[in-house]
């Protein structure tokens, strides 16, 4: 079964188009959660990236990487608007 140490480190090799950074290096992920297969991610984004393409490439990449992982049944990706900002890299 994928453990929270995995996940992250599925994560970390994920890149936000615009940034050229991965999810990781942005500190934008606010939570991991992995019960009985199932993975919940919480993404903290500003606003910008939230109304944006990029924000669809995201989340299909991290549910693609995570369902990647050993056991994985489902993956829940959430987008929580306005957490990030650039001074947090």
């Amino acid at each position: 079964m994928a453990t929270e140490t995995q996940v992250m480190e599925a994560l970390r090799g994920i890149v936000e188009p615009k940034s050229g950074m991965s999810l990781t290096d942005l500190g934008i992920i606010e939570e991991v959660k992995v019960e009985a297969g199932n993975v919940r991610i919480k993404l903290g984004i500003n606003f910008d990236l939230y109304v944006s393409p990029s924000a669809i490439y995201v989340i299909n990449s991290v549910k693609k990487k995570i369902h990647s992982l050993p056991d994985v049944n489902q993956v829940d990706v959430r987008l929580l608007s306005d957490k990030w900002e650039p001074q947090m890299v």
